[in-house]
């Protein structure tokens, strides 16, 4: 029996979309969902924006793809989507790594970071990458490096301008990312906020 729960803490996830969606000018939204699950989430979503939905899991379910999301974002043009949502039951840095290698220009990223006993078996070698730590490293301080450094794994990974990284108000063992990515400039600025 597993212990996941899909979209638990809904409505610290929920606060955190429509603080950056209620940002963007284009409509309908093109929307990438990486984990749809039961699409709770965008479900409701679709109901208050003008949504171009496109929901991909690894479990069958009608009006969605079903594959492995990093596969799909390593060949898929990113340059389609307005947002991306990775919302892992763990650690979502093959994604984030694969979403900032490609992505030139404007883009929302919601990022759903894992960090209890099952998150914390879940950050693997993605997150030592990106942190640039060795592969032996623990598992326990790969985690408590990246909590100390998160702004520093974005903005370092990102090919494009990193302009806002929001963290909606953390719950227990997991935390709620949105980082907002703008085309390339030379002066590098943002800024991180933690909403309520």
């Amino acid at each position: 029996m597993s212990d996941q729960v899909d979209n638990s803490h809904g409505a610290a996830k929920l606060a955190l979309r429509r603080q950056l969606l209620n940002g963007l000018e284009r409509r309908p939204l093109r929307v990438l969902d990486c984990c749809a699950g039961s699409e709770q989430m965008w479900g409701t979503l679709r109901q208050e924006y003008k949504v171009r939905y496109t929901g991909l899991d690894v479990k069958k379910k009608a009006g969605r793809l079903k594959i492995d999301s990093r596969r799909y974002l390593e060949s898929a043009d990113l340059t389609s989507f307005d947002v991306i949502d990775v919302d892992t039951y763990g650690s979502p840095w093959e994604h984030w790594e694969t979403i900032a290698r490609k992505v030139r220009g404007p883009l929302v990223v919601f990022l759903t970071l894992g960090l209890g006993a099952r998150g914390l078996t879940c950050w693997g070698y993605a997150a030592r990458r990106v942190l640039g730590v060795p592969a032996n490293t623990p598992d326990a301080l790969v985690l408590s490096a990246a909590m100390e450094n998160l702004d520093v794994m974005i903005t370092g990974t990102a090919r494009c301008e990193v302009l806002e990284i929001w963290e909606g108000f953390p719950h227990g063992d997991t935390r709620y990312i949105g980082i907002k990515l703008g085309p390339k400039k030379s002066e590098k600025t943002f800024s991180f906020v933690l909403t309520k």
